[in-house]
């Protein structure tokens, strides 16, 4: 029971950071690729800013089960699993617009998805990439954000 209230505490939160506080009513609301690439250039810097917290958030996550629940692989392949996915959000955009961040993101993100993938990660060395990354991310949405 406990375990299902965790669940869905986390599912509830990560969903209000994914899809914000609005009650708009929106055909996109449940496809945040869409609502990406429906922003125009104007608005390309914040798309970039939404999609970092989102991975930032995902991040998160991933951290508080591997905290919280480290025998949990399942749990920890799963947050892999998005995290991988809500970065293909604005990997291209990242690569195409600011190329060295780029690079340097994916020097911790990728072996961080890998090893959150494995079938028996490594803590210790999970928690190092989950340190790296979100802190290259934490600079990179700064850096977007101005």
């Amino acid at each position: 029971m406990r375990k299902t209230t965790l669940l869905f505490i986390t599912l509830i939160t990560f969903s209000t950071l994914l899809f914000g506080f609005s009650n708009e009513t929106s055909t996109n609301q449940y496809h945040p690729e869409k609502v990406m690439e429906a922003e125009g250039d104007k608005e390309n810097k914040t798309s970039l800013e939404k999609g970092t917290t989102i991975v930032l958030a995902t991040i998160n996550e991933l951290h508080n089960v591997v905290e919280r629940s480290p025998e949990n692989t399942k749990k920890i392949n799963t947050f892999g699993k998005v995290l991988d996915e809500n970065w293909d959000l604005i990997e291209k955009k990242v690569e195409k617009k600011y190329p060295e961040d780029y690079k340097n993101i994916e020097e911790s993100l990728y072996p961080l998805i890998g090893e959150a993938q494995k079938e028996k990660p490594d803590l210790t060395k999970l928690t190092q990439l989950i340190k790296e990354t979100s802190a290259k991310l934490l600079t990179f949405k700064d850096k977007v954000s101005e």
